[in-house]
């Protein structure tokens, strides 16, 4: 069963919360706790709520019922100092991070957990200084992710590249931890429509696949996977 999601705004709605008793056997298979739910629900994206300064963090989390965030939220570490390079998690990560997964799913069993992959910009420090993987203007110039931050344009273009990325959300859906993948700042272009016919080959048919267009409309996500 194919399960894949496209945001185009800032919130998404995915039916309701259930919490369960702490302890409790958690069973739910990914296709259910997405669809055996009702509504309203919430997601957080990346930062984590702020209005619950004295509830303890993994109970506030489990508010959510779709979390997404980098690897490094759920406790995984990559194994090299530069994370674009990385292709595989630490095993001692593998197993905390599993640990907090089981955590969040025993307060809200239909709780959904993905990881954020870096493919579109990253900050300055996630590959080497001058790495081919950066993306260069006409000029040769490396091009600034955003004016006002330190984060750099990726490469997504070259195919080399686009098999790190499918290798890293390999590694996540393999981790046992997420429940699939988060791509960013998505737009319907040959070499994105390229990279997730990729990254749904390496991660397989029942992972899941989230992609942020923020307020632009695709339409050949779901037919390129």
């Amino acid at each position: 069963m194919r399960l894949s999601f496209v945001i185009t705004g800032s919130i998404m709605v995915l039916g309701g919360q259930v919490f369960a008793e702490v302890g409790s056997a958690v069973k739910l298979s990914r296709s259910q706790r997405i669809e055996d739910r009702t509504f309203p629900s919430v997601f957080q994206a990346w930062s984590p709520a702020t209005n619950l300064p004295t509830e303890p963090k993994d109970v506030t989390l489990a508010r959510h019922d779709l979390i997404w965030s980098s690897p490094q939220f759920f406790g995984l570490v990559w194994n090299h100092d530069y994370k674009g390079l990385a292709d595989d998690f630490t095993p001692e990560s593998v197993t905390k991070a599993v640990a907090f997964r089981h955590k969040l799913l025993q307060l809200n069993p239909h709780i959904v957990l993905l990881a954020e992959i870096r493919y579109r910009d990253a900050h300055k420090s996630y590959l080497p200084e001058g790495h081919k993987w950066w993306l260069r203007d006409k000029q040769g110039q490396i091009v600034p992710g955003w004016q006002e931050g330190r984060f750099l344009c990726l490469d997504f273009h070259n195919p080399e590249f686009r098999e790190q990325v499918a290798k890293q959300c390999r590694a996540v859906a393999r981790s046992g931890v997420v429940d699939g993948v988060m791509l960013d700042g998505w737009s319907d272009d040959p070499s994105r429509l390229a990279l997730v016919r990729e990254v749904r080959h390496a991660i397989g048919e029942k992972a899941i696949i989230i992609a942020n267009a923020n307020d632009r409309a695709v339409s050949n996500l779901n037919r390129n996977r």
